[in-house]
C-alpha cells in the first residue's frame, strides 16, 4: 500500500515537473527530495518487522552487529530450551554501500540460512521510477527464495529482467548476491575465531 502511494506521489511530481518545468523547477526538485527522504525513513522497529518477515522460522533476533551490520536469527528448542542460530538477515543498503539503482540505493531486507540459501527478501525502500512494476512486485521477491550464494543471479537467466527497469533489477540482484556472500563470510569468520 505504501509503495502504491509513493508511486502515485512520484508520478504526480514528475507530471508537474514536465508541465511547469521552467517556472517551478527549484520548488519541484525540493519537494521531490523531501518526499523521497520521507519514504526512505525506516525506524528500528520497522527494520525488525522486515527482518522477521524474511526469516519467519526464527523466534528471536540479535541486535544489529558487525561491520557491515547484520542480525542473527535464533530458534529455541522447546524441549531443551537451547537457542541456536538458524539464519542471518541484513539490509542491502548496510552492506553494499556503493550499489545504486536508477535513482539511488534500493533497501532490501534479505534472510538466509547458515548454508547460504536465501529464505526470503523484501523490498523496503527505494526511489526507482519503475519500482511499482519491478522491485515492488511479489514475483520479484519470490524468484530469490531458495537461491544459493554460489548462484550467479544473471538477468534474463536466473533473474527475470523487466523492460525499462533493467538497471533497478540488476542493482537489486547484485546487492542481494554480494551482500549475502559478504555477510555469510563474515559470520563464518567470527564463528571460526570463537573456536
Amino acid at each position: 500500500m505504501a509503495s502504491e502511494r509513493k508511486s502515485i506521489v512520484l508520478i504526480l511530481l514528475g507530471f508537474f515537473l514536465l508541465v511547469f518545468q521552467a517556472e517551478l523547477q527549484p520548488s519541484i526538485s525540493a519537494a521531490y527530495s523531501l518526499v523521497s527522504q520521507f519514504f526512505d525513513e525506516v525506524t528500528p522497529e520497522q527494520e525488525l518487522r522486515h527482518i522477521q518477515e524474511v526469516l519467519p522460522e526464527a523466534d528471536a533476533f540479535s541486535s544489529k552487529e558487525g561491520d557491515p551490520p547484520y542480525y542473527r536469527a535464533y530458534k529455541t528448542d522447546p524441549q531443551t530450551n537451547r537457542r541456536t542460530v538458524v539464519g542471518l538477515a541484513f539490509f542491502t543498503t548496510d552492506v553494499e554501500l556503493r550499489e545504486r539503482g536508477y535513482e539511488g540505493p534500493i533497501k532490501i531486507a534479505v534472510g538466509m540460512n547458515l548454508q547460504g540459501v536465501i529464505t526470503r527478501i523484501k523490498t523496503v525502500a527505494h526511489r526507482e521510477p519503475y519500482g511499482y512494476f519491478s522491485v515492488d512486485l511479489p514475483r520479484f521477491a519470490d524468484q530469490f527464495r531458495g537461491k544459493s550464494i554460489p548462484d550467479r543471479f544473471r538477468l534474463g537467466r536466473d533473474i527475470d529482467a523487466v523492460t525499462r527497469a533493467t538497471m533497478s533489477i540488476g542493482s537489486a540482484s547484485r546487492s542481494i548476491r554480494k551482500g549475502a556472500r559478504q555477510i555469510l563470510k563474515q559470520y563464518l569468520e567470527e564463528e571460526g575465531s570463537r573456536e
